[in-house]
């Protein structure tokens, strides 16, 4: 009996030292395939904020090219100019005048 016994005991043992060996090699094999992942995702945001920033800088050149536009147009036509401010104030306070006259009535 003691010799089953420690049979099954070394038997036992081994299978478990293999199944250790056999986790840690997958548990190394995951952990290598998850830096590798985390890199090429740290890449791609690196690239997209490249793009995002790109875009950015392209559209705070436009924004300021319209700037220098409108500018250009005051200096010119200033008569224009304050007629055009005149005529869009009103439109927006008659637009708000409407809108909050709306919400009273309901």
């Amino acid at each position: 009996m003691d010799k089953s016994y420690n049979e099954t005991l070394n038997g036992a043992s081994s299978k478990a030292n293999e199944f250790k060996r056999s986790a840690e090699s997958q548990a190394k094999e995951y952990t290598s395939q998850l830096d590798k992942l985390s890199e090429d995702a740290g890449k791609k945001v690196g690239e997209m904020a490249d793009q995002v920033r790109a875009m950015s800088e392209d559209y705070l050149q436009t924004g300021r090219e319209y700037l220098r536009t409108g500018q250009k147009y005051v200096k010119s036509h200033p008569e224009k100019s304050i007629a055009m401010a005149v005529g869009i104030g009103a439109v927006i306070g008659g637009l708000v005048v409407t809108v909050f006259s709306r919400s009273r009535r309901q």
